[in-house]
């Protein structure tokens, strides 16, 4: 009987289904073509592929092996082979690959690459025995907004990024659809991202981050190494350029996936120049609060570089939005559900400087400590000098405790104001920094020189001294009140304030209102302050409903009239009388051009100037009604006499402060 041969040139087999090991092939179509050279070439294409476990699937798969071998039929290996994925996570797939699989071991080597893929390209390698698993991944200039795609369910919802690429290099090991340990390294550049409400936002970021994991039990540990030294990042208010401010991040983490929670330690923070600080931490990204609770070292912060960056967003709006600040803190911080939970600093060496001249402080040291408990903590703080609205501070200490949010001074102080001292008997603050921030003062001033005074304010130079008693001076609310009466001694003689009450004290419109009564001035020192003329006697008056906005009157209420009782001499110059004339709108003689231009000065019974402010109109009034008009100055019944009369009953404010003006700056006098 003849032997029959027969020659099998292609095998093929096609499945609708197939099901195992957590896998789900749907549309199965394999090919193995014996080729005369004694060699396999072998295709597989799947329609779809699913991983129950991770929730995987692959749509279009095709596999094409051109150097397939079969070894003792337990061993499958393609030494040259190229596949196709139709759609994975919205991209096409293709490039080669090499595979190695021993179904006896329960083992298989796949290699993979290079790849293009997100507009870079990718290399995979992933080796699987008996369940366990290693994998290494490399991707070269890989778009980041992809990845983002990719990595979408670990990011903060909300979170979008635009330009920017990646390079990547990772290893990782597990078993089944668990991950045992992960080795990091990512490079980024010219990465942007922003969130939904627009409070966070990163720009043109570029930088480096390595990342380890280590599973233990339940949890991950491992370490991580970040650097940020391009671009710009922007977290509601604050913006940091790390191209003039590199960070430096490095430290350990340990992740509680089932309490979702992620605890970092030994964190060290550096950007020189600036800050050198240690981190430990706890999150929960799934909570109401994000940050636990959190304690900050600082080793060093150079207040030159971290205060317009990080302090001054936070006053933008205020008075001090441009307040400048040197010198070095050090000391430490704790947090606790997202709030600041203690603070605990030393100074040295700080100077704060405002632009506009209303603070400044020279070698500010000492510590600072508070605590959102009720442990009483003490404070001790001071400086060198400084200035307050250009008026020069002296060196001065205090002794402070606090406790929660409320601080007072554990003992009298004193301040060197000018050549006076502020002796600060009592002072209480709380709740510094709120809305609902208050604090108080008693206090006494010694003697200042009102020369030294009125120099320091750029006002027209006065004598005398300056003197005075502050009771319960409050804030509240954004006002300031006197709650009993400030006394002032000035010119010899006294001004007190009542229901004083200062609204947005440094806000950019301050509004201020207040009842005050002067007493018994003595008129030669207020005159000769002045290039007015000189005016002997004695001084009462009041200003009443007293409203100034942005320190410019609005309103009030004023009278400056000579005592009823006063027994003092009373003498006034020509001079006096020519500018009290040009003031009232009236005519006291041009006495240069009549025969009393020979009189340096005059006798006089009685002065005094009337203003009532509204609208920018001043209603004119003198010490007594005259038959036209009113007396500015009413002459005594012997001769030299002279009277003064006013005749303009309404004067545009603005026409009479130019007026004073005039009359105070010296030179000849005008009457018309």
């Amino acid at each position: 009987m003849p032997l029959c041969v027969v020659a099998i040139e292609q095998l093929q087999l096609h499945l609708p289904g197939l099901e195992g090991r957590g896998l789900v092939i749907t549309g199965l179509s394999t090919e193995i073509e014996f080729l005369p050279s004694g060699r396999l070439a072998g295709r597989i294409e799947i329609e779809r592929l699913e991983h129950i476990p991770s929730g995987e699937r692959l749509q279009g798969l095709r596999l094409q092996c051109d150097e397939l071998a079969l070894e003792e039929a337990v061993r499958l290996r393609c030494g040259k082979g190229r596949f196709a994925l139709a759609d994975w996570r919205g991209q096409p797939l293709q490039g080669p690959f090499t595979l190695d699989h021993a179904p006896d071991r329960d083992s298989l080597t796949l290699k993979l690459g290079p790849v293009a893929y997100a507009g870079g390209r990718v290399r995979l390698e992933l080796e699987y025995t008996a369940g366990r698993w290693r994998a290494r991944v490399e991707g070269q200039h890989l778009a980041a907004q992809t990845l983002a795609a990719l990595a979408a369910p670990w990011l903060p919802e909300g979170y979008r990024f635009g330009a920017g690429r990646l390079d990547l290099q990772a290893e990782a090991a597990g078993a089944a659809a668990l991950l045992q340990r992960l080795v990091l390294d990512l490079q980024v550049g010219q990465v942007a991202f922003s969130n939904a409400s627009g409070l966070a936002a990163g720009e043109a970021l570029a930088g480096e981050l390595s990342l380890s994991a280590q599973r233990t039990g339940n949890d991950y540990e491992g370490s991580f190494d970040l650097a940020l030294d391009q671009g710009g990042l922007y977290l509601d208010p604050v913006y940091t350029d790390f191209a003039v401010q590199p960070l430096q991040a490095s430290g350990q983490y340990h992740l509680i996936p089932d309490a979702g929670r992620v605890r970092v330690s030994g964190v060290e923070l550096l950007q020189p120049d600036l800050l050198v600080a240690t981190l430990e931490a706890e999150l929960s990204p799934a909570a109401d609060a994000l940050l636990q609770q959190a304690r900050v070292d600082i080793q060093r912060l150079e207040l030159a570089g971290f205060f317009p960056t990080y302090a001054a967003p936070w006053l933008a709006g205020t008075a001090f939005s441009d307040l400048a600040a040197r010198g070095r803190i050090s000391g430490s911080l704790s947090l606790r559900d997202d709030r600041l939970e203690s603070v605990d600093v030393v100074l040295n060496a700080v100077a704060l400087e405002d632009p506009a001249q209303r603070l400044s402080l020279e070698g500010l040291a000492g510590n600072l400590a508070w605590g959102r408990d009720d442990r009483p903590r003490t404070l001790r703080i001071g400086w060198e000098g400084g200035s307050l609205y250009r008026l020069e501070l002296g060196a001065a200490g205090f002794r402070l405790q606090s406790q929660g949010s409320q601080y007072r001074l554990l003992e009298p102080a004193e301040v060197e104001v000018l050549d006076g001292r502020l002796l600060i008997e009592e002072w209480e603050l709380s709740d510094p920094g709120s809305g609902a921030m208050r604090w108080q003062i008693d206090a006494i001033l010694t003697p200042v020189s009102m020369q030294r005074l009125t120099t320091a304010l750029e006002w027209p130079p006065m004598q005398g001294q300056l003197s005075g008693v502050i009771p319960e001076l409050r804030y509240a609310e954004g006002r300031v009140e006197v709650g009993g009466m400030l006394l002032v001694r000035v010119f010899d003689g006294a001004v007190r304030l009542r229901d004083l009450r200062l609204d947005q004290p440094l806000g950019l419109v301050p509004q201020l209102q207040a009842d005050i009564e002067i007493d018994n001035i003595d008129l030669e020192q207020l005159t000769g302050t002045f290039a007015f003329g000189r005016i002997e006697g004695r001084l009462d008056g009041h200003i009443r409903k007293l409203w100034l906005q942005n320190w410019e009157p609005l309103a009030f209420d004023a009278a400056l009239v000579t005592p009823a009782d006063d027994t003092s001499r009373h003498r006034i110059s020509q001079r006096a009388v020519d500018n009290l004339s040009r003031i009232g709108g009236g005519v006291g003689q041009a006495l240069s051009q009549t025969f009393l231009g020979l009189f340096e000065e005059f006798p006089y019974d009685r002065l005094g100037i009337r203003c009532r402010l509204r609208n920018g109109i001043c209603e004119m009034g003198g010490v007594a009604p005259a038959e036209q008009g009113y007396y500015l100055v009413r002459g005594t019944r012997l001769p030299p006499r002279i009277n003064v009369i006013g005749y303009a009953d309404t004067v545009d404010w603005p026409a009479l402060v130019e007026r004073l003006k005039a009359a105070t700056a010296g030179g000849a006098p005008q009457i018309q």
